[in-house]
């Protein structure tokens, strides 16, 4: 309050025939929830009242305001992807001895699935309740509105594990709302809200769906914006044909690796005479299956890479060298199953050489220098290399 008095004080102390109106600011101010709520602090006049001063000002809440300038603002600052997210859901948060309303952020889009995004940790469990309904269940309240609109639903319309949240928080204004991106269903919107008893919950006057409109605009906006960005990663990072890492984002994953990191160098075994005999449509579609076997062995975390034709090279960053061998005997054997859409092409094996992480750039010669021991010892097995 210091602060803000003085910056009033140094604009009355000039003179009173040539005072110039303060510029309108932003202000964080902490609610009684403990959360930060950001206001636009806008000069309007400046009185004198028996020779005291006094400013007039509108203090404005954000969140009331038609614009949604502050995700926008935090994607344009570079700000990361969720905190994007929960600045959208705040965007028309309302929170006062009358109402309260709290939107939830269901993206549809994220390759693990739905995710849903909301600012307050308070409101986790709804958040993971709704999560659960959409992924596991199929849950789609939005699927009655066409874009634009606000679907209206009732409490006991809401599914059993959301009803008691809804009811703790006293929430009976219950609406959703679908986000869509070249029109195709992107994500949606599911809002709560606490109103007073004689409110009409299925009422949906103009000027709250101006606002909806707006920040689902925005949404659609910042989606695209997300997709397009995630293909030009994808294309400059990935294999265009197996879909895993390319070259260069298998050097950069081995220069952050950790001080104990295996490396295992695979190569097809005798791949010319599959392209010589099936030709190279079929010998893609061996790629590519080799490419999904090698990832189903390896963790999660691991980064599996083709590294050129038919050799691909795994990261396992935090592994040794005897878990590496297992990962390592783990691909040679899956590989080699059989498989029903390939009966007819002669069983492919693969050879890899297993080296440890000590140089990184002569660990992929080590490992390279591995293979080629295994190929010459018979192939379709894993070789070490030799130490140092």
């Amino acid at each position: 309050m210091d602060e803000l008095a003085s910056y009033f004080i140094e604009s009355a102390g000039r003179s009173a025939d040539a005072r110039s109106l303060p510029l309108p600011f932003r202000l964080a101010i902490i609610g009684g929830d403990g959360l930060e709520h950001d206001v636009d602090i806008i000069p309007a006049e400046h009185e004198d009242a028996g020779g005291d001063g006094r400013w007039v000002v509108t203090v404005v809440p954000v969140a009331l305001q038609a614009s949604v300038s502050r995700s926008l603002e935090a994607e344009m600052a570079g700000a990361p992807r969720q905190r994007v997210k929960e600045l959208l859901t705040e965007e028309l948060a309302v929170d006062n001895m009358h109402y309260t309303s709290r939107w939830f952020l269901v993206d549809l889009t994220a390759p693990s699935g739905p995710t849903v995004t909301t600012a307050r940790p308070q409101d986790a469990a709804m958040a993971d309740a709704i999560a659960e309904q959409v992924a596991k269940h199929g849950w789609r309240p939005w699927g009655k509105a066409r874009a634009g609109e606000l679907a209206t639903l009732q409490v006991d319309e809401l599914p059993a594990s959301l009803q008691p949240i809804a009811a703790e928080h006293r929430w009976r204004r219950i609406a959703a709302t679908p986000v869509l991106v070249d029109g195709s269903l992107a994500a949606a919107y599911l809002l709560f809200g606490r109103v007073p008893d004689d409110y009409d919950v299925t009422e949906v006057n103009s000027n709250v769906l101006s606002r909806v409109r707006r920040l689902v605009d925005a949404t659609a906006l910042l989606i695209a914006r997300w997709h397009d960005r995630d293909r030009l990663v994808a294309a400059a990072t990935r294999d265009p044909l197996t879909g895993l890492a390319n070259r260069d984002a298998f050097a950069d994953a081995l220069a952050e690796c950790a001080d104990e990191a295996t490396l295992l160098y695979i190569d097809v075994d005798r791949f010319k005479r599959v392209n010589d005999r099936h030709g190279h449509e079929v010998g893609d579609r061996v790629l590519i299956e080799i490419a999904r076997r090698i990832v189903a062995a390896c963790r999660p975390n691991d980064v599996v890479a083709r590294f050129g034709g038919d050799e691909f090279v795994v990261l396992l960053d935090g592994v040794g060298l005897e878990q590496g061998r297992q990962i390592g005997e783990r691909i040679v054997e899956m590989v080699a199953a059989p498989n029903e859409d390939l009966a007819d092409i002669a069983p492919v094996t693969v050879s890899v050489g297993l080296a440890p992480v000590v140089l990184r750039d002569d660990a992929v010669q080590a490992a390279d220098t591995a293979m080629l021991r295994a190929k010459r010892d018979g192939r379709a097995r894993l070789v070490t290399a030799e130490q140092p």
